[in-house]
């Protein structure tokens, strides 16, 4: 199955082949305010899954929490969001679930960073919880 995930103004597009390996929500200040919302949905995928980026991207460089590096892919027109790699998962493209625009997209299997989550949050019981980026 591919499915196509793209940013706002549909200028930068990712396709992929198949399901993620691991869908997580992640409660963390960097996905919060990347989001605009009070979580991030993050879909990951082998890179040899990723069978195209089209479009042109801006990359923002940033250190995770313990040292990891990020490199977030966005429109340089819409500033829509797409993708990242991580050194937190290699060999993985992170794509945002929202992306995707797709009702039969997997849910989410894990939430990290659970301490930074909004109190009045939520979550599928059968979702597994985790407090911080260091016990996953």
């Amino acid at each position: 199955m591919i499915r196509t995930a793209q940013c706002n103004c549909g200028g930068l597009t990712i396709r992929v082949d198949g399901d993620p390996d691991l869908v997580a929500v992640c409660h963390c200040e960097f996905c919060q305010r990347r989001t605009g919302s009070v979580l991030g949905v993050s879909a990951y995928f082998a890179d040899e899954q990723v069978l195209e980026i089209i479009g042109k991207t801006t990359c923002y460089e940033r250190e995770q929490d313990g040292g990891k590096m990020l490199y977030y892919y966005f429109c340089p027109v819409c500033s829509g969001g797409t993708h990242w790699t991580t050194e937190w998962h290699p060999g993985h493209t992170g794509i945002s679930g929202g992306a995707f625009f797709d009702p039969s997209f997997p849910k989410p299997e894990r939430a990290v960073m659970c301490k930074h989550a909004q109190p009045w949050i939520t979550l599928d019981p059968d979702i597994r919880i985790i407090e911080d980026a260091n016990n996953n």
